[in-house]
This record gives structure tokens, sequence and C-alpha cells, in this order.
């Protein structure tokens, strides 16, 4: 081979080389790269097909017992329902009154009160949402310890309160006269799994003397007993419920969380 063709050659060999680099470079590996984009997102696409397909199934099984969770909802309704429902409570209470051989001599219903949350501690709060109380403060972290650090007075701030929304409670006091027996039957009967729930916080019981009926009241004889019942009704609204333009006596506040709830009548 002459210096010539050897030359040729060579120079025919470092340019295919050329070619062949720039063919991957501008061809080849955009392509795989996009292969290997498209294999990333159909796993992204699988897990996510997966996850929605639990979901799915959770739904079916959830339509299935759907008439049950409707049942349940009715009977947790009956307990704490949606409204203020006093009408219907009266009644009941004086269905019970009646049934236990008692006479209400006095009921007094009081304004509703939103019901407030419980205290969150940061530990509270660290769990809730999964973060470490631990781990290096965040830079919002350190701007809030640095704003207590300028005013010393935000340093023992009080820890968060949560808020249940649309949860209020009703102070209620019912007063009886009847038996003894028959008024412990009525405050067990008050307090039953089968009606309104009602939070008895106190309880003033006075002794009863001979008397004739008077008043509204019935007649009492020694060893009789006039009962005073204290305590809290409940409701809790339902937020898929329309809201109501009408002004009624049931109609529930939107008040402060700072009454002392439970703390008796």
């Amino acid at each position: 081979m002459t210096a010539k063709t050897s030359t040729w050659v060579g120079g025919t060999a470092a340019l295919a080389a050329v070619l062949m680099g720039g063919t991957f470079f501008l061809a080849v590996q955009p392509t795989l790269s996009r292969a290997a984009e498209a294999q990333e997102q159909t796993e992204i696409t699988r897990d996510q097909n997966d996850v929605l397909r639990q979901q799915v199934d959770q739904l079916r099984a959830d339509f299935v017992n759907l008439p049950q969770y409707q049942t349940d909802l009715a009977d947790l309704r009956v307990g704490i329902p949606t409204g203020p429902a006093l009408s219907d409570y009266v009644r009941e209470l004086d269905a019970r009154a009646q049934q236990a051989g008692l006479t209400i001599t006095k009921l007094t219903p009081g304004a509703a009160e939103v019901v407030p949350g419980p205290t969150l501690t940061s530990a509270d709060v660290a769990a809730a949402t999964g973060t470490d109380p631990s781990a290096a403060p965040t830079a919002e972290a350190t701007t809030s310890a640095d704003a207590a650090v300028a005013d010393p007075s935000t340093a023992a701030a009080a820890p968060a309160t949560a808020a249940f929304d649309g949860f209020y409670a009703m102070p209620m006091t019912v007063t009886v006269v009847g038996t003894f027996p028959s008024a412990l039957s009525f405050l067990d009967s008050v307090q039953a799994p089968d009606g309104r729930l009602l939070l008895v916080t106190s309880l003033v019981g006075t002794g009863q003397g001979d008397a004739e009926a008077s008043g509204g009241r019935p007649a009492t004889q020694e060893g009789d007993i006039e009962l005073t019942i204290g305590g809290y009704l409940y409701v809790l609204t339902d937020p898929t419920a329309p809201a109501d333009t009408g002004t009624t006596d049931e109609t529930l506040p939107q008040g402060d969380t700072s009454g002392s709830l439970g703390s008796g009548s």
C-alpha cells in the first residue's frame, strides 16, 4: 500500500468514526433518553393506576355497605341531631317523665355555644402531620424564634386549639318532682343510648314534705324529691345541607368558643 493510499484509508476511517459519533449523539442518545423517560412515565402511570384501582375497589365496597352506613348515621343523629330540635326533645322528656311517674315543673334551655376542640401541643401537631419535632428548624420556625427573642411576650404563647366545625353544646336544665325511685329511673332514662344525648353535669335534689298540688306542682308527701338535672345537649350541623336563611328561635349561633363548657349549671 502506497503512502497516498494509506492516507486515504486513514482519513476515511477517521471520517467514519466522526459520523458514527455524531449519529450517536444526535440521533441515538436522544432516542434512548426519550425511551428512558417514557419507561419512567409508564411506571409512574402504572403506580397511579394501582392506587386508583384500590380506591375504586374501596368505593365499590363502601357502596355495597351504603344502606348500613345510612342506618348507622340515622341512629347517631338521634343522639346528636343536625339541629336544636328542642320541641322534639321536650316531647321526649315529657314521655319519659310520665313513664317514670314524675311531673316536669321546669325546663330551661340555654343559648348554644360552639364546642372548642382539644388543645394541641407541638408533639400532637407533629404526630398529626408526620413531622419530627426533633428535626432541624425550618426557615419559618427560625423566623418565629427570632421574633420571640425580639418580643419576649410571645415566647410563652398558648398551644394551638383545634375547632370542631358545626359542633355546638346547648345547656339544658330540667326539674322534676316525684318519688325518689322514680327520679332515679328518670335520670337513668334521659341518659339512655336510645334517645337524645344529654351530658349530665349537675344534680340538685331537695326533699319534699306533705303538700297539696298547686301552681303546676303535683301533690307531694314525705320522702318525695324535687330533682334538678343540669347538662348539655349537642348538635352537629350537616355541612351538606343548604343554608337556612330563615330566622327562628332554633337557629344556632356562630358564637365564641370561650364559654366554659362542662362547668355545670
